[in-house]
C-alpha cells in the first residue's frame, strides 16, 4: 500500500475508533451516581473526534463531494444487503448532529434528565455502532467493534449504582429550617434510586 493511502486509512480509521472508545468511557462516567466530573468532557471530546473523522473522510476519500459520498454509501449498502441506496449518508449526517447536540445540550446532563429520551438516544447510538463497527467491517476491526458493543451493553445494563439513603439530601436549607427533616419527594427518590418511604404515620405493633 502506498504511504499516502496508508496515511489516509490510518487517519480515517484512527479518528472513528478513537471517537468510539471515548464515547464508551464517557458513558461509563455518565452512568455513575453522581456522574463523574470528567464524563461530559470525555463524551464531548469523542463527538469532536467523530466530527474530525467525518471531515477527514470527506476530504481524503470523497474530495468534499456529497455526490461521491452518496455513491460510495450506495455501493457499500448494495454489497452487504443487495440494495443500492445512498440514504445512509443522510442517516450519518443526522447522527453527527445528534452526537454533537447531546454533548453540548446541558439539560441532557442533569441528574433528572428524561430517561425515555436517554433510551432513544442510546438506541440510535447502538444501531449506528453495530452497523459501522461490526456489520460493515471485517477482520480484527470487527472484534474491536464487538468489544465496544459489549462494553456499552454492560454499562447500560448495570445502570447507576444506588446511592445510600444516609447520603440523600433533598434540600438542606429547608431541612434545617423545618422543625423536623423534610420528606423527600417521589421524584427525588427516583433520581437517586432510593426506595420511597410511604407517607403517613407508621402503625405500631
Amino acid at each position: 500500500m502506498p504511504i499516502g493511502a496508508m496515511t489516509t486509512s490510518l487517519a480515517v480509521a484512527g479518528t472513528i475508533w478513537g471517537a468510539l472508545l471515548l464515547y464508551v468511557a464517557g458513558e461509563y462516567g455518565r452512568g455513575r451516581r453522581p456522574a463523574a466530573s470528567w464524563a461530559r468532557t470525555v463524551w464531548v471530546l469523542g463527538s469532536l473526534l467523530y466530527v474530525a473523522h467525518v471531515t477527514v473522510a470527506f476530504a481524503l476519500h470523497h474530495d468534499w463531494s456529497h455526490a461521491a459520498a452518496y455513491a460510495y454509501t450506495a455501493a457499500e449498502t448494495e454489497a452487504f444487503v443487495g440494495i443500492a441506496s445512498g440514504l445512509g449518508i443522510w442517516v450519518n449526517y443526522a447522527f453527527t448532529a445528534l452526537w454533537v447536540a447531546e454533548g453540548l445540550w446541558t439539560p441532557r446532563w442533569a441528574p433528572d434528565a428524561d430517561r425515555r429520551v436517554s433510551r432513544v438516544v442510546r438506541g440510535v447510538f447502538l444501531f449506528m455502532i453495530v452497523n459501522a463497527a461490526v456489520v460493515f467491517v471485517t477482520g480484527p476491526q470487527r472484534w474491536l467493534g464487538v468489544g465496544i458493543v459489549a462494553a456499552l451493553l454492560a454499562i447500560w445494563w448495570r445502570g447507576p449504582a444506588p446511592q445510600a439513603p444516609s447520603k440523600l439530601v433533598c434540600d438542606t436549607r429547608r431541612a434545617r429550617a423545618a422543625p423536623s427533616p423534610r420528606r423527600c419527594s417521589a421524584r427525588e427518590h427516583r433520581r437517586h434510586r432510593v426506595p420511597l418511604t410511604p407517607a403517613g404515620p407508621q402503625r405500631r405493633s
